[in-house]
Formats: C-alpha cells, sequence, structure tokens
C-alpha cells in the first residue's frame, strides 16, 4: 500500500515538474507556474464533477420515469380493485431497512359472475413482477366472498380488507356491526 502511494506522488510530482518546465513559452511570472500546476487537478475534479453531474441527472430522470410507471400501475390498480367489488382507500409505505407496504381495500359489494370471469381474463392478462403480485392480490379479495365467512362474526358485515404485500403477506378483515355504518 505504502509503495502504491509513493509511486502515485512520484507521478503526481515528475507530472507537475514537467507541466511547469513544459517547452511552452517560459515566464517567471508565478501565477503562470501555480496555474500549471494546478491544471492536471482542475481538470481531474472537472471531469469528477462531470461524471457526478451525468449520474445525478440520469438518476432524476429514471426516478421521474419511476414515478410516472407507478402512477399509471396505481390507476389501473384502482380500477381492477373497483371492478372487484373494492375500493383502495389508503396504500401504506414504510421505508425501512426490510420495506414494508399495506393496502387498505373497503368492500362495496359483491360482484357477479360474469364481472368476475370479466376480471379474471383482464388479472389473466397483467404481466411483470408487478402484474402478478397485482393479480395475486385482486384474486385474493374476489375470493374472499367465500372464506370470509368462516371468521365473519354474527351480525356483522366486512368491511375492510387490509393486505400486507411484505416479505410474509397478510390479510386482516375489519368487521363492522351489520346495522351501522
Amino acid at each position: 500500500m505504502r509503495r502504491t502511494a509513493a509511486r502515485i506522488a512520484m507521478v503526481l510530482a515528475v507530472g507537475a515538474i514537467v507541466i511547469a518546465t513544459g517547452t511552452e513559452a517560459q515566464t517567471n511570472d508565478p501565477l503562470n507556474t501555480v496555474e500549471r500546476l494546478r491544471w492536471p487537478f482542475d481538470t481531474a475534479r472537472n471531469w469528477i464533477v462531470g461524471l457526478f453531474s451525468a449520474a445525478e441527472a440520469d438518476a432524476e430522470s429514471a426516478m421521474g420515469e419511476l414515478v410516472q410507471t407507478l402512477r399509471r400501475d396505481i390507476d389501473r390498480f384502482q380500477t381492477l380493485a373497483s371492478e372487484a367489488g373494492y375500493s383502495l382507500d389508503e396504500i401504506d409505505v414504510g421505508a425501512t431497512l426490510i420495506p414494508s407496504v399495506s393496502l387498505i381495500f373497503t368492500f362495496q359489494g359483491h360482484i357477479t359472475q360474469a364481472e368476475r370471469q370479466a376480471l379474471t381474463a383482464k388479472l389473466d392478462g397483467l404481466s411483470g413482477v408487478l402484474g402478478g403480485i397485482e393479480g395475486s392480490i385482486l384474486r385474493g379479495l374476489v375470493d374472499l366472498d367465500r372464506s370470509v365467512e368462516v371468521v365473519r362474526p354474527d351480525g356483522f358485515r366486512l368491511d375492510q380488507v387490509q393486505v400486507d404485500a411484505d416479505i410474509i403477506p397478510g390479510f386482516t378483515f375489519i368487521f363492522t356491526p351489520a346495522g351501522g355504518g
């Protein structure tokens, strides 16, 4: 490590001497000598700043595209949730070491068998990882009509469903009295 550092220092020193005593018109002006000594460092600094500026611009552009894609995906997801008999009311995002996403849906009403078949065809047409996740969540919501009856207390109705789309996914059912709210 010391040898490498010593070699780098020697190369920089030789470079500075070559620049300071180059074949260009020589003057005894100290300012000219200082400018020549600074030139390689200024050039390197400008290159590094330019590199990071370009990377920052690329990251900003990619973030803008990601935001637009997420907006389109959420709009599509809301439409499909509505067709499944739910409204997407809340999206909670936990930006922690292990990120978490919770979606809260309010039950709007049962859908017919024809509506279920049309929705299933749309869900089958979704592609990619996000499309697969959306399809799984919405299929789960549509199938809740039958399975939630096992845990629904007498005199209550399904009001909301919280879907935890985490590493270990889960559903939370929120029931309210059938006569109120």
